[in-house]
């Protein structure tokens, strides 16, 4: 154990308290630069990316993809099990069927209903 020099190896371990970079059981940790390696998954803090078990999180650019799925909250897109959902474009998309909100069309299970437009 160095106290003095900033490093102290710990069964095979590295850490260096003024660089900022911390191996445990094969992780690394940047506190500054905002690497963070936990079981495979990368999370940085500040840029906005996380990964967990595959999937891909960014808070502030507005992707999250959750087993197989993507959401952009600012953007407008949902994909959850195959469906497309946009909120602020009005259209959504469930099961093979259409729906748009403002538009006024709603496609259920291969029939049409226009709303506005008086078909049904």
């Amino acid at each position: 154990m160095v106290q003095d020099g900033g490093v102290m190896v710990q069964d095979g371990g590295v850490m260096v308290q003024d660089g900022g970079v911390m191996v445990q059981d094969g992780g690394v940790m940047v506190q500054d630069g905002g690497v963070m390696v936990q079981d495979g998954g990368v999370m940085v803090q500040d840029g906005g990316v996380m990964v967990q078990d595959g999937g891909v999180m960014v808070q502030d650019g507005g992707v999250m993809v959750q087993d197989g799925g993507v959401m952009v909250q600012d953007g407008g897109v949902m994909v959850q099990d195959g469906g497309v959902m946009v909120q602020d474009g009005g259209a959504m998309v469930q099961d093979g069927g259409a729906m748009v909100q403002d538009g006024g069309v709603m496609v259920q299970d291969g029939g049409v209903m226009v709303q506005d437009g008086g078909v049904m």
